[in-house]
């Protein structure tokens, strides 16, 4: 399995986890929930909104959407860019948080509009806003569909490319090989090494004749 295929498992294992401003990953918890909206006002009522124990309607946490019951413990919240940035750490590849810093300083093997998208290849997608910043991150599977952390009211989803999202670019870090990239390494690989014994070969009955 190359890094893309553990991208693209590490992402669809996300679906159905909460969708929380500023979450990194940790589980979800009433108390992570109001330090988050303590951090973020802006979103205070919507990350309370999405919590039965922060509206009062539950007393526990079991049987909410976003319980592990398994695991007897909240699933990993996240907000778009973290979502991301985790997605890529299971790869090795670091980014930045923040769906804009990650635009501006991703190490980038190939980036450009979505009108460009390669549609067989795994990618990260962003969405530029009004005021030229990046307002949204996914990860494009390269099959039709991008799985983003979408919002309070619907956490990390699976959904066909641009339902409603609008994506406007895309990125593939470097270091996220393809399989036909890994060909061509090996093909190159396997060229130098018979150009390298040829030499040595060559070297060794110029010798010889001397």
């Amino acid at each position: 399995m190359n890094k893309a295929d553990e991208a693209r498992a590490w992402a669809l294992a996300q679906v159905g986890c909460p969708y929380l401003m500023g979450g990194t990953g940790k589980p979800c918890t009433p108390a992570y929930r109001s330090a988050r909206a303590a951090q973020y006002p802006a979103s205070a009522e919507k990350i309370r909104a999405a919590c039965p124990r922060a509206g009062k309607k539950a007393v526990s946490c079991a049987g909410c959407r976003y319980y592990d019951a398994s695991a007897k413990r909240g699933k990993p919240a996240y907000d778009c860019a973290q979502l991301t940035r985790f997605c890529m750490a299971a790869v090795g590849i670091s980014l930045v948080s923040g769906a804009t810093s990650q635009w501006k300083k991703t190490a980038w093997a190939r980036q450009g509009e979505i009108s460009a998208l390669p549609r067989d290849r795994l990618c990260l997608v962003y969405r530029r806003d009004s005021a030229g910043k990046m307002g949204h991150a996914g990860i494009y599977l390269g099959d039709g569909t991008v799985v983003h952390a979408k919002g309070h009211a619907w956490g990390v989803v699976r959904e066909k490319l641009n339902e409603g999202n609008r994506f406007t670019h895309y990125g593939i870090p470097e270091g996220l090989d393809a399989p036909e990239e890994n060909a061509v390494a090996g093909l190159l690989h396997d060229l130098r090494t018979a150009l390298d014994r040829l030499e040595a070969a060559l070297e060794e009955r110029a010798h010889a004749a001397g």
